[in-house]
């Protein structure tokens, strides 16, 4: 297994790790108060048509392949696959 960063790829696991958790909605609605405030999380993205890093340790927000902005009807969000999405790279 390697572990990737910025700087390159390397051939061994870093001692150190970070769970995620994403939550996905399946209505247009969003709760303005359901993730506040933004300083309880180390790392919170949106992702509201911007890729921003909103947490209380901000990190740089690196596109991996192509993930594109999906639409179907009234609800849009994020294309991610084996190939396409986002590498966060921060302190913690």
């Amino acid at each position: 297994m390697t572990s990737s960063s910025r700087h390159g790829t390397y051939s061994f696991n870093s001692p150190l790790r970070s769970d995620i958790e994403i939550f996905v909605t399946t209505t247009t609605s969003f709760d303005p108060v359901s993730l506040y405030p933004n300083e309880s999380y180390s790392t919170l993205i949106h992702f509201k048509g911007i890729v921003e890093d909103q947490g209380a340790i901000p990190g740089d927000i690196i596109p991996v392949g192509s993930p594109v902005i999906n639409r179907q009807g009234d609800k849009f969000g994020y294309y991610l696959d084996k190939d396409s999405g986002y590498l966060i790279d921060k302190n913690i």
